[in-house]
């Protein structure tokens, strides 16, 4: 990151937006006079239990509902379950605050600091991060990794020049490589355990979790080898897609992320949108190849 004046507009930043957000949570969490008691929600427990275990559900005394065998048990679909049950996969989607690690620009050193943000969101951004780590040691010739963030559109994008993609069909799954490894749950290019692992993205989730939670997730990537580029777009928490778009590769190896956040699964508003990326950046910035980044934030550019 450039030193001067930048550095003091990155810090007033990060620090007006952590205080918006903590006044905001606490503006949500006080109840108003006026309203009326919170109905308590379902929290879908006959997804993990029969209710028959948890002492109900006999249709006997007590003028309890007898549920019938369909609502008590359940088959869901892995993508269902994901949503269903988001904290098994990507941790959290609460807000909290704790201690982070965090860079004083100004002291140019790390400082510990509350911070508050929603773990699970944070967690996506990072799939997508660990995918262009992933790269850079794949590709010792990557030397730059770009990150663009618009809170007003809700927009993040991830964009690296390290070798692309495959551009080519899968002969066993019968569908481009691109398609396989960001729409298709359980798909990995980290499952030989012979080989020696330096990165993450081992458990076949990554990047599709990013797909998961996003309203929109859109992937580029120009493979010079196969001398192909590619483009898909996927909405509705990967529910929706069509089919790739392929054309011959006009630029160099690239591959390119862009996603905007489902926000309402998080419970967050996008007024809390700058304060998270500003957290992002800061773990950007921890990266080993953290000297070839460059990002911007909306229509400013931070180097």
């Amino acid at each position: 990151m450039a030193s001067g004046t930048s550095e003091v507009k990155w810090k007033t930043l990060f620090d007006n937006m952590q205080a918006k957000t903590e006044a905001a949570l606490a503006k949500k969490s006080k109840p108003s006079k006026a309203a009326a008691p919170a109905p308590i929600e379902d929290g879908g427990d006959h997804f993990d239990m029969p209710i028959e275990m948890m002492g109900g559900g006999g249709g006997g005394g007590g003028g309890n509902k007898r549920l019938s065998v369909e609502r008590i048990y359940q088959k869901k679909t892995q993508l269902e379950h994901i949503l269903l049950r988001p904290d098994t996969y990507i941790g959290s989607v609460e807000s909290v605050t704790q201690p982070m690690w965090v860079m004083d620009t100004e002291a140019n050193q790390m400082v510990q600091r509350d911070i508050t943000f929603v773990p699970g969101l944070y967690k996506i951004f990072d799939e997508i991060m660990v995918n262009a780590a992933d790269n850079k040691q794949r590709d010792p010739k990557m030397d730059c990794l770009k990150i663009e963030i618009d809170p007003e559109q809700n927009k993040i994008k991830i964009w690296n020049n390290g070798k692309g993609i495959p551009v080519v069909e899968h002969k066993t799954e019968n569908m481009y490589v691109p398609t396989m490894i960001f729409g298709h749950l359980l798909t990995s290019s980290n499952y030989d355990d012979s080989e020696k692992k330096v990165t993450g993205g081992r458990n076949g989730y990554g990047a599709k979790l990013c797909n998961i939670f996003s309203k929109k997730f859109i992937v580029e990537t120009s493979a010079k080898e196969y001398k192909k580029a590619f483009k898909q777009t996927w909405t509705d928490n990967m529910g929706k897609t069509k089919e790739p778009t392929i054309t011959d590769a006009k630029e160099s190896d690239f591959t390119s992320v862009t996603f905007y956040p489902d926000l309402e699964k998080f419970k967050w508003k996008n007024s809390m949108m700058t304060l998270l990326l500003c957290l992002l950046v800061e773990h950007m910035m921890l990266l080993p190849a953290a000297k070839v980044l460059r990002f911007s934030l909306m229509e400013r550019d931070y180097q």
